[in-house]
Order: C-alpha cells, then sequence, then structure tokens
C-alpha cells in the first residue's frame, strides 16, 4: 500500500457515499486534519486508524491496503463525452494515476474556456447553434465535477475559470 493509492482510495469512497471530511471524521473517531492529510498522501496510516476509517465506509480494512493494478488506460475528453454510462467514466477515473487526471481535467477547462468563447459571441453562430453549444458546456461541467475527486490538489472549476474569463472580458 503507497500513500498514493490509500490516499485515492479514500477520496473515492468519500465522493461515492457524498461526505464530507468532517462527517468521516466523525463517523470514524478521528480528527478532520488526519482525514485530510490521508487524503492528500501526507501522512501514512497506522492500522487502527486504517480499521477506524473502513468500518466508517463499510468496507473490509483490505480493500484500503491492498494495490491497485498498474494498468491505467488512457483518459480523454473525446471517450468521456460519448461514454453515457457515469459508472464507466468514474472506472475509467479510478483507474487513472493522478497525472493523467490532471491533464484530463486541463483538456476539459480548455474545452469549457472555448465553448464560453463561443457562447459569448452569439453574432458569429448559426441559427440553433446556442443551444448545442449549452448542451456541451453543461456536458463539459459535469464531467469536471465527476472528476473532482479523483486528483489530490485540484486546479480551479470550469465555472470558476468561465466566470474569470467572461469578467475579463467585459
Amino acid at each position: 500500500m503507497t500513500r498514493e493509492s490509500l490516499a485515492r482510495k479514500l477520496r473515492v469512497l468519500r465522493a461515492k457515499q457524498g461526505l464530507t471530511k468532517k462527517a468521516v471524521a466523525e463517523r470514524a473517531g478521528i480528527s478532520r486534519p488526519t482525514v485530510a492529510a490521508l487524503e492528500q498522501g501526507a501522512q501514512d496510516a497506522l492500522y487502527p486508524t486504517l480499521e477506524k476509517l473502513a468500518k466508517a465506509y463499510g468496507v473490509p480494512v483490505e480493500e484500503l491496503v491492498e494495490d491497485e493494478p498498474v494498468y491505467r488506460p488512457p483518459l480523454s475528453l473525446a471517450h468521456m463525452l460519448r461514454e453515457q454510462d457515469v459508472a464507466a467514466r468514474r472506472r475509467a477515473l479510478e483507474a487513472s494515476s493522478p497525472e493523467q487526471v490532471g491533464r484530463y481535467l486541463r483538456d476539459v477547462d480548455r474545452a469549457v474556456l472555448g465553448a464560453g468563447t463561443q457562447l459569448r459571441s452569439p453574432d458569429h453562430q448559426e441559427p440553433g447553434e446556442q443551444e448545442g453549444l449549452e448542451r456541451y458546456m453543461q456536458a463539459l461541467l459535469e464531467l469536471r465535477e465527476e472528476a473532482d475527486p479523483y486528483i489530490g490538489v485540484l486546479p480551479p472549476t470550469a465555472q470558476e475559470m468561465a466566470l474569470h474569463a467572461s469578467a475579463g472580458a467585459a
């Protein structure tokens, strides 16, 4: 078990169960800073802490400590946009390294900025293009949100970037 693999598993479990770090800490009987440090891979976990976390998440301790297979399929924005099954998209994210997820998120954010620029330029759009761009933007924002739990230090959200870009254009 590496710090990185444990950190990823803890972030994924918390995201899947829709819990805050505070809620996990309360369930497990450990401090919130400990939960945060473990999720960031900044701290080693002692076995008693692993037991408490496993119980809080309702999983066996083995699920937390077993290393994952090394195979990591490539993430691509085009594939994730085509994939309609949310569970399949999450499996692809879970199997990816933090570096892959980071590159994927940068691609999503670039696409959001491009779509945002087009949405702010209605004079250069064909009839009906506005609705398509809005659907595309919504799909991109959903992909961004789904990917957030799978990376340790998150870049600004696509919405934050879009708001920043639109504020600069105004």
